[in-house]
């Protein structure tokens, strides 16, 4: 293939992306991202095919979900120079929608998500995977303040983090008792089975190893109104379906600027929250049964 998205050999390369690359039992994960590559080319910010090499679930998450955002029928621009938002929604009329990827990796820390040893059976760290996501937020709404205070966006648009978990490891078992994001953004906790219905414990606070506290409800603190929603998959490079039906929308009920709907209606799921006092309820919104 005379354009492909992969390289040749490198030092220090991630290890997934080598695989990929060069194993014959992942020749059908190798053959889709060649595809994805011809869609997402002209939309490639610069250098991306060596910091896809370098940083493979961060870089193919970008790819991923800008595919997922023009499937859905958006009209988009990308940032090639690195230097604002990694996507622009425009709108028509409406101002532009801004949307930033962010794909935690595993982290450094005592608290990291462990690798998963073959032929074993752990406790799932769950908690370590939520605080990877909790803190992903944390920094990109310090970017989009940032972006605001250069006018490099404007403080009436709307703006989304787009969150994947694609480097966890973890995948769907995340999800449980209920969509990660839920868990970090109202402090969703363990499910309880009561005579009236499905209830969550409420948990403000994970913490660390080191004995911090980070914050789970970020939904309800006021710092982070500039964010409209979270976009979340929970897919892999190995397993990932058809972008579209990946994505799912969590809204801000706090927001400066909220999603209009003519935008959230278009996703596979959109949730919303109703929180009552210390009563966590979410609800899909739309489901996409096609």
């Amino acid at each position: 293939m005379n354009d492909s998205i992969f390289l040749e050999q490198a030092e220090n390369e991630d290890t997934l992306y080598r695989q990929v690359r060069d194993s014959i039992e992942l020749i059908d994960v190798k053959r889709a991202l060649e595809r994805m590559w011809c869609s997402f080319k002209h939309y490639a910010p610069k250098g991306f095919k060596r910091n896809l090499q370098d940083s493979f679930h961060s870089r193919w998450w970008e790819m991923y979900l800008t595919l997922g955002i023009l499937q859905l029928g958006f009209q988009i621009e990308t940032n090639k120079e690195d230097a604002g938002p990694d996507i622009r929604m425009m709108l028509g009329d409406s101002p532009s929608l801004w949307i930033e990827a962010v794909a935690p990796s595993k982290g450094e820390a005592t608290d990291r998500v462990p690798d998963q040893e073959p032929n074993t059976v752990v406790d799932m760290p769950r908690r370590e995977g939520l605080l990877r996501l909790t803190q992903s937020i944390s920094s990109k709404k310090e970017k989009f303040e940032h972006y605001i205070q250069e006018s490099i966006i404007h403080e009436n648009d709307p703006c989304i983090i787009a969150l994947s978990a694609c480097s966890l490891d973890l995948g769907e078992s995340l999800d449980w008792p209920c969509p990660a994001p839920i868990s970090v953004l109202t402090g969703a906790d363990n499910l309880v089975l009561t005579s009236d219905g499905h209830h969550y414990q409420h948990r403000e606070s994970l913490l660390r190893d080191s004995g911090s506290e980070v914050d789970t409800t970020v939904f309800e603190d006021e710092k982070y109104n500039i964010v409209s929603a979270i976009l979340y998959s929970h897919h892999d490079p190995l397993s990932a379906p058809s972008p579209c039906k990946s994505l799912k929308l969590f809204l801000n009920p706090y927001a400066n600027n909220p999603i209009p709907i003519q935008i959230y209606e278009r996703f596979k799921e959109t949730w919303e929250c109703n929180n009552r006092e210390d009563e966590i309820s979410w609800s899909k919104i739309t489901v996409d049964s096609s």
